[in-house]
């Protein structure tokens, strides 16, 4: 209990995990919104599937390019501009929605701008995060931001659900835009970065820096194993998300509350996850850990598609509790690994290309939504969950040494992959 908050204690760490306590309950309140809003629009898993494809292709074109302007000028001034974008586009939904004119055209436009703002948010945030702790408390302060994030997929979807059953989708989207007037006031409470600073003497153009911080990745086999840990469980593992609404109100036969419950679920079980990491913040064998919650995620997707199908909505609930988890505990480890493994001077850029993960699954969301459409949410659902057991358990006989390798042989320049 007394190390799992330890990075609370530095101000401008608390000020940062403020905003994004504000800014994550308003994307969790959107997520619900936007899912159901494209669903109610078409009834078809596909076409929320084609919506998340507009935010995920920005991402993935731009997200480079972020991680290079993140490690060339002040960070806190990217997160601001981003904020500021992402309430300003929640606040022009609104209003289409208001005037009925939304359309999944309009939601596949405004899912593109904010998926722009977004490539930039990411590695800039998480650069910055690492330079406003020590590097002994780093795992600790993303644990932490994982927690604060999580504990938002929690409160966010039920505000999302208790509002939209009050008054209507916009309403979700009214409320989101006035969060962000809270991320705003705690981001002009913290100090500029100066990172950018110490490492602009011999800086290359843009495009030298993309492509060094590239080869940064390709010459380390530790971080190159780490990418490939993170960017493959989170292609198939992720996209149920944009399966929800539609694996909810066709086989379940529940309702907008219920929804937006099964995301609280999936969010609990991701707040016992982040507080079990930042309380093992210490713990060496992270590698080890990472293989075994990443085999738990594997089998509790898997369970969600077959349990569900033998105990309906309570069987899914308990599924999404254990997907919150280990999907967390996994993602943070991996995140932390990472950083670890990584030189100052290249945060940006590294956390660029690991954000990519990210950024590429909702390219999948299309067609995860089409297999959907064809067999089932739960047969599909099924079918990742076994896809991700089968590649950690390979990544894990392939690569023995590296899973049981502890955090000291993750710093830079260490050789602990195969």
């Amino acid at each position: 209990m007394r190390t799992a908050f330890v990075s609370l204690r530095l101000v401008h760490f608390r000020y940062l995990w403020y905003s994004q306590i504000a800014s994550f309950t308003g994307m969790q309140m959107q997520q619900v919104a936007r899912g159901l809003l494209a669903y109610q629009l078409t009834g078809s898993y596909a076409a929320v599937g084609v919506v998340m494809l507009g935010w995920g292709i920005p991402q993935t074109l731009f997200s480079l390019v972020g991680g290079a302007v993140a490690d060339r000028v002040n960070r806190r001034n990217i997160i601001l501009i981003v904020q500021i974008g992402t309430g300003g586009l929640s606040l022009l939904t609104a209003t289409f929605i208001v005037t009925g004119v939304i359309s999944i055209p309009l939601l596949f436009v405004t899912g593109l701008c904010q998926g722009t703002l977004f490539a930039f948010n990411m590695p800039a945030r998480q650069a910055y995060l690492a330079e406003l702790v020590p590097q002994s408390e780093l795992m600790n302060a993303i644990a932490l931001n994982n927690l604060a994030m999580n504990a938002t997929r929690v409160v966010g979807p039920v505000i999302a659900g208790v509002v939209i059953a009050t008054w209507d989708i916009e309403a979700a989207y009214f409320v989101q835009s006035f969060l962000y007037l809270f991320v705003i006031y705690y981001l002009f409470r913290l100090p500029p970065s100066t990172a950018y600073l110490r490492s602009r003497d011999g800086r290359r153009g843009m495009v030298g820096e993309i492509g060094e911080g590239l080869r940064y990745v390709k010459n380390s086999p530790t971080l190159r194993l780490l990418i490939l840990m993170a960017f493959v469980p989170t292609i198939l593992g992720m996209p149920y998300m944009t399966l929800l609404p539609g694996f909810a109100v066709d086989e379940l036969g529940r309702g907008a509350s219920s929804y937006g419950f099964m995301f609280t679920v999936t969010g609990l079980g991701a707040i016992v996850g982040s507080f079990a990491i930042a309380a093992l913040s210490g713990y060496p064998r992270k590698p080890l850990m990472q293989v075994v919650t990443g085999l738990g995620w594997g089998a509790s997707l898997l369970a969600l598609g077959l349990v569900s199908k033998q105990f309906g909505y309570a069987g899914a609930l308990v599924s999404l509790g254990a997907l919150g988890l280990f999907s967390t505990t996994y993602q943070t480890l991996n995140n932390t690994m990472v950083m670890t493994a990584t030189h100052e001077q290249y945060y940006g850029r590294v956390m660029s290309i690991y954000m990519l993960t990210f950024s590429v699954f909702p390219l999948f969301a299309w067609p995860m939504g089409v297999l959907a459409d064809h067999l089932s949410a739960s047969t599909t659902f099924a079918l990742l969950g076994a896809g991700i057991a089968v590649f950690v358990f390979a990544a894990f006989a392939l690569n023995t040494r590296y899973a049981l390798s502890e955090e000291r042989e993750l710093e830079p320049g260490a050789i602990t992959a195969g």
